[in-house]
């Protein structure tokens, strides 16, 4: 619900307009400073529809301000029915979103790798949520829409490092799975970095200079894509390593291990074949000399 105020020669500020509605509400200004428009949310528990709390809205900040100093732009009311199908919806989006990640992560590398994904993604879910809570921001459709968005990018950089841990595996045998992530890691970290701050810095404008639906979504958009730079880096490639360790996978070392001993048995078997040979040689220059 939207007030606004045409009179350029006295401004209201946030702490009057909620006297003046006698009510505890969230207002936030939304314009300029010639223009003052206001942004109300209400919660009511009584049974009244949604043009009888406008009007009461109405009446009571034109008392407050004046009849013809008051107009109601825009009036939006979110029922209990409305709020019970956004939840399902979200749940059953971000739902199957994570089954088809599963199934396009298990396909392309192996279980492991799948689970680590999975895992992070829902740490990303979780960070963005507690970030909407802590704040108190507006959930609806465009929260969603931040939420998936969020986890194909965040799901994107961890493609990209797996990606590297796998080649790197089949390059580089004689390094074990620690020192393989770590250096992965490091090889795909300034792509990480590059391509989450120019996606900042191209959202951040909205963030700051926007208002509304899409402000909402920019400041969800930024704290996402810091958090699944963060993540994607630090926790996808540690959990890889713990359930890769934990189902007794074979790891690097292991392989650079029996490549180890099969070459020092080849040594010992040159060895052994040798000096028998030097051995005779030293017998027969000996006899020849008596």
């Amino acid at each position: 619900m939207n007030g606004e105020n045409t009179d350029r020669a006295a401004f209201v500020t946030i702490d009057q307009v909620r006297q003046a509605l006698e009510v505890s509400a969230q207002v936030q200004t939304v314009g300029s400073d010639y223009q003052q428009v206001f942004q109300i949310r209400l919660g009511s528990d009584s049974a009244m529809t949604q043009e009888e709390l406008s009007a009461d809205v109405l009446g009571k900040l034109q008392n407050a301000f004046g009849k013809d100093k008051i107009v109601i732009l825009q009036s939006d009311f979110i029922g209990p029915k409305f709020s019970a199908t956004l939840v399902f919806g979200s749940i059953l989006a971000v739902l199957v979103a994570v089954v088809l990640i599963l199934v396009y992560v298990w396909f392309r590398f192996k279980i492991s790798y799948a689970l680590a994904a999975i895992i992070n993604l829902v740490h990303d879910t979780f960070a963005l949520v507690a970030f909407i809570i802590l704040f108190q921001l507006e959930v609806s459709s465009t929260t969603i829409a931040a939420l998936l968005t969020i986890i194909g990018y965040s799901l994107n950089n961890v493609i990209v490092i797996f990606d590297r841990i796998r080649e790197n595996r089949k390059i580089i045998k004689d390094m074990d799975l620690l020192s393989l992530i770590d250096t992965s890691v490091s090889q795909s970290l300034s792509r990480t970095i590059l391509s989450s701050l120019t996606t900042i810095l191209a959202i951040l404008p909205l963030a700051i200079l926007a208002s509304g639906a899409i402000q909402l979504f920019a400041i969800e958009m930024v704290f996402g894509v810091t958090i699944g730079a963060y993540s994607s880096n630090m926790i996808a490639p540690t959990l890889l390593f713990w359930i890769t360790k934990k189902k007794g996978l074979p790891q690097a070392k292991a392989i650079s291990d029996d490549a180890t001993e099969a070459e020092s048995i080849e040594d010992e078997q040159v060895a052994d074949i040798e000096i028998p040979k030097f051995e005779r040689k030293l017998k027969g220059k000996r006899q020849d000399k008596k």
